[in-house]
Formats: C-alpha cells, sequence, structure tokens
C-alpha cells in the first residue's frame, strides 16, 4: 500500500565529512572503513553487531540521513558527504520543479529525498522499494528532509502481476538485494508482491513521467520489456538505468536486448559520465550540462 510522508522531524544531526561530533565514537570511525573491506560481506554485519553500530543522523549539502557509517551508502555520506555524485548531476540535469520521478528501487530513501526537493510542491515522486527493512529507513529519511511531495510504494517490478521472492543481501550494501540469487552463501528471503510498471503508473494515475530512474539488481529486464507501450509511445521522457550484465546473464538474458529495445523506440543515448541516461528525441534535456 502506498504511504504519503509528511513532516520533518527534527533532532541532533552530524556533519559531514570527519564529523567531529561525539555521538559516533573513536572506534565506530576508525573501523567503519575496515569492515567495508571484509568479505564475505555478511560476516562484516556480524561484526559490525558485535561492534555495536547503529544508525545516526548525518548532515549533508543535499540533506540530512539516516545512515549506517559502516554501510558503502553512509561511509561516503560521513566521511564525504556525497554517495554517487554523478547520480546527483543526472538527477539535477533531467529533473525541474514541477516534473515527475518514478524511482525503481529507492532502497534507503538517498536519491528520493534529494529528487523530492529538486521538484518542489508541484512536483511528485514514486518511490518504488519492495524490502521490508528499508521501508521505516525511507520514511524517516523523507521525513527529515521534509518530503511531502513522495509517495512510497512497496512492490516489485516484473512483467506480469504476481509475486516475487528476493533474496535480502547483508546490510552493509542493502542496495544489492535482488530476485536474482549472485553469492553462493545462503541469504534470507522476502515474498513481495510484484507489479508491471504499467501497472504502478496506472495505480498512481500517470500518464507520463519526466524520468524514470532504474536500479533493480538484473529486474531491470522485466521492467522495462514487461511493459514496452510507455516506452513506444515515450510517456517515459528520460530514463537513468543501471544495467547489471551479471545478474542478467545468470537468467540468460542480455542489456544489449534492453539497449536495442530502447533505441528501437527511439530513445537516443545520452551518457553522463559513468552513467547513462536514455531520452526521447522530444525530451527537454538531451545531453548532460
Amino acid at each position: 500500500m502506498p504511504n504519503r510522508i509528511n513532516s520533518p522531524t527534527t533532532s541532533k544531526t552530524l556533519s559531514s565529512p570527519n564529523s567531529s561530533d561525539g555521538s559516533v565514537s573513536w572506534l565506530h570511525r576508525h573501523t567503519a572503513g575496515l569492515l567495508r573491506k571484509v568479505r564475505p560481506e555478511f560476516v562484516a554485519s556480524s561484526l559490525k553487531q558485535l561492534l555495536r553500530f547503529s544508525r545516526t543522523e548525518v548532515a549533508t549539502p543535499d540533506g540530512i540521513f539516516y545512515a549506517d557509517i559502516a554501510s558503502y551508502l553512509g561511509y561516503e555520506l560521513f566521511f564525504n558527504g556525497v554517495y554517487e555524485r554523478e547520480m546527483i548531476k543526472v538527477l539535477k540535469t533531467y529533473l525541474k520543479p514541477g516534473n515527475i520521478l518514478v524511482e525503481l528501487g529507492a532502497n534507503e530513501g538517498y536519491f528520493t529525498a534529494i529528487a523530492s526537493q529538486l521538484l518542489g510542491s508541484s512536483g511528485k515522486v514514486i518511490a518504488v522499494e519492495p524490502q521490508d527493512r528499508l521501508q521505516p529507513i525511507v520514511r524517516k529519511n523523507l521525513s527529515l528532509n521534509g518530503c511531502e511531495n513522495v509517495t512510497l510504494v512497496q512492490v516489485a517490478v516484473s512483467d506480469k502481476p504476481g509475486t516475487m521472492k528476493i533474496f535480502i543481501s547483508a546490510d552493509m550494501n542493502t542496495g544489492s538485494t535482488s530476485a536474482v540469487k549472485i553469492s553462493r552463501f545462503s541469504q534470507p528471503t522476502q515474498e513481495i508482491p510484484a507489479l508491471p510498471l504499467k501497472d504502478i503508473f496506472e495505480q498512481q494515475g500517470l500518464t507520463t513521467c519526466d524520468l524514470l530512474k532504474v536500479d533493480i539488481e538484473g529486474y531491470e529486464y522485466e521492467a522495462i520489456l514487461g511493459s514496452p507501450d510507455l516506452f513506444q509511445s515515450h510517456r517515459v521522457k528520460a530514463i537513468a538505468l543501471e544495467l547489471h550484465p551479471q545478474h542478467l546473464a545468470k537468467r540468460g538474458l542480455s542489456e544489449k536486448t534492453i539497449v536495442d529495445f530502447l533505441e528501437s523506440c527511439g530513445y537516443i543515448r545520452s551518457p553522463l559520465s559513468s552513467n547513462t541516461v536514455y531520452v526521447t528525441p522530444d525530451c527537454p534535456v538531451k545531453a548532460a550540462a
């Protein structure tokens, strides 16, 4: 069920990078980076619990985020003040006040909150994130940043309605949870309702969206090819697409099929540093600024 995020909360925050705030201990500051190097990741997660790491609010130039500083996302925010700078550049290039973003794979709500602020009160974000464990974290991050234009939808995206089993990643990288099992180690699982992208558009009353951000660990194939009309009719103006060749290959699929389909629909590839964006010929922004 979609959940609309409302008012922000007020609480103590940390300045990044290299905050001197005493609420993060010396031990945690100096072990966070080491834990990111431990493999397999579930061992790092266990060590993190033994060391009693907990989430804390980190202030960055782009907002305040409830982060785990030993995770990939939280470490970058706490020590560097930004995560995936190039994706933020994509959002700032392709989103304007009043636009609509559909985000497939909202993870902890970092990009969601940044996009929400870019779009303003007249814009809208539909943030799709299936993981149970991340729902309160996304809500917290959106609340901290006063995001009132976001609808959080807890489903997986597929090519047909039904249910999907997802393999829950270690909390060192919550964004690597996937319906495709890549790790050779045992992982907890979660059953989640699944919908085609076109059904999500219909449920949310969307006729078009200005940017579709896709980072769903191999199910970009179903998201795009499972709702071909959205792309053939150019109802999606621009697509920030994260491709996962390893996940696709494990199911006998290829990223080339996705790219070929988008190009057959008339989308033009507009590379923006390490990120790839596809745009329609009539998209107001056709290349990086």
